[in-house]
């Protein structure tokens, strides 16, 4: 009996001691799930950002990456891919700066990182984005030298021919346009590398080799469904054949674009283009109509290239009618374009150009024509272009006007325009005697000369910026003549309006 009630605590204890068990195993197994339940998270969210990047989803990319990095801290270990997967969604979708702002100080806190050589990539591609052309070039070369068997070797090729283009140095640009061709497999990047081909040759006067570019371009344009890039090929097949004088082929282009992109962002650049054209097939009137029904047709949304389009008809009507003809003819435009107002503003702008280039000394027509500009747009109606040439003429005449011109530039962020503001911001500053204004000066000139690379503004930059250190000997030694071009680059990146904070953290 003794026995049976020892061997029955036995038992007793060894169960007791194995429930313990059961249930402390299941508390720590309860435990390491809330442990690495976050962590199964996150990588689920990498993972979901991988796929949305592979799927070319960058709206929903850019939307969820920019979530989830207000919820991190900057020690977490998955913080790199976080900010690379949000800077590349916003390099797609067009937001230049917040990449730039991103990805600038990527490479020195995460050197380690699986993503760095990608980072690097897009970081130098953005420059060229901004129209930083000069920054972006050298740092695109480096990228170049450093990943020589980079996955993103073709894109950073054609990086790099897109600057040589902008450079004019046509040879260079090809040469790379060759290298990009040899390795690339991505229908998207070779229809853009036909297309700046058949520019290139176009420049070095190819015309023949440049119109077989843009053809074979617009084919590739329609293997991938790309209406606005056939319109574009088909644009330069008008211009390049009617260069070589060969009007059928032309009208043909010219016919085939008005049947299917008559509604276009290059519609009315095409129908400048075709009355000269349909002129040697003895069919200018219609060429006529069809350009001044899309010019009264013309919506805000199709004006990009309209003040480009509006110069060169003027150029041609007043090379073969003479200046006062020119000026009639715009007028009566004018005259019946109550309602649109960009359509309004190109005109009075192509007005005010042909008086400027061929009436110069007309100089009180002309400031009238300013005056009346003032008076019927307010700054946030005009166009870029059309606030530049504003400011441009007002730089002398009043300071205040001409810097709040240049403001509101700055403040659209157009990348296309940036370097012409800032270096005439810099001009009206460069007058000033106060120390502040001048190294403010100092430093929008070498904006212009490192960074943007612009060859006009470059020089005239040059020239400022030995003025003012002739006149100012004391800043010679000055932070902002010091600074290194990394260090100016980094400062001018940053945001002009306020952002989350969380987003620009360092």
């Amino acid at each position: 009996m003794r026995l049976n009630v020892r061997n029955y605590y036995g038992v007793l204890t060894m169960g007791l001691f194995v429930a313990c068990q059961i249930c402390a195993n299941a508390e720590s197994d309860h435990v390491a799930d809330r442990i690495n339940q976050p962590n199964d998270h996150k990588k689920n969210s990498i993972e979901q950002f991988k796929f949305l990047f592979e799927q070319r989803n960058f709206t929903q990319l850019l939307e969820k990456s920019q979530k989830y990095l207000l919820e991190l801290e900057s020690e977490d270990r998955n913080f790199d891919a976080v900010i690379y997967f949000a800077a590349v969604a916003n390099y797609h979708v067009g937001n230049h700066r917040a990449t730039h702002t991103l990805l600038n100080s990527f490479s020195t806190k995460y050197p380690n990182s699986k993503y760095l050589e990608s980072a690097q990539f897009y970081l130098a591609s953005n420059q060229i984005k901004m129209h930083w052309w000069r920054a972006g070039s050298l740092a695109l070369n480096r990228f170049i030298q450093r990943f020589p068997n980079s996955i993103h070797l073709a894109d950073a090729l054609y990086g790099c021919a897109s600057a040589d283009y902008f450079f004019k140095d046509y040879n260079s640009c090809l040469d790379c346009i060759i290298k990009v061709e040899r390795i690339n497999d991505d229908p998207p990047l070779d229809l853009r590398i036909k297309l700046l081909k058949g520019y290139a040759l176009k420049e070095q006067g190819r015309l023949a080799e440049s119109e077989g570019a843009f053809l074979i371009a617009k084919n590739r344009a329609r293997l991938i469904d790309s209406s606005h890039s056939i319109a574009r090929s088909l644009l330069n097949l008008i211009i390049v054949s009617a260069d070589q004088k060969r009007w059928r082929d032309s009208s043909s282009y010219y016919y085939m674009f008005m049947h299917d992109f008559k509604d276009s962002v290059y519609a009315i650049n095409a129908a400048v283009a075709g009355i000269k054209i349909l002129e040697q097939m003895e069919n200018e009137d219609a060429a006529m109509e069809r350009f001044e029904n899309i010019l009264y047709s013309m919506t805000t949304a199709n004006a990009k290239h309209l003040n480009d389009a509006l110069l060169k008809y003027s150029m041609s009507v007043q090379k073969k009618y003479g200046t006062s003809n020119i000026l009639m003819q715009l007028g009566n435009l004018l005259g019946r374009c109550e309602e649109s107002s960009c359509v309004r503003e190109a005109l009075i702008f192509a007005q005010l150009d042909i008086l400027e280039k061929h009436i110069p000394e007309n100089d009180q027509e002309i400031e009238v024509y300013y005056k009346e500009i003032m008076n019927e747009f307010n700054f946030q109606s005009l166009s870029v272009p059309a606030l530049l040439k504003l400011a441009s003429h007002y730089r002398s005449k009043d300071f205040t006007l001409a810097t709040k011109l240049y403001r509101e530039v700055l403040d659209r962020g157009s990348s296309r325009y940036e370097a012409e503001a800032i270096f005439g911001m810099a001009k009206i500053q460069s007058s000033s005697s106060d120390q502040t204004m001048l190294r403010s000066s100092i430093l929008g000139f070498r904006q212009v000369v490192e960074m943007f690379g612009d060859v006009k503004l470059q020089e005239e930059s040059l020239s400022e910026l030995n003025k003012i250190l002739e006149c100012h000997n004391e800043l010679s030694k000055s932070d902002e003549v010091l600074m290194s071009n990394s260090e100016l680059i980094a400062l001018v990146s940053m945001p002009r309006r306020v952002v989350n904070r969380k987003i620009l953290r360092n």
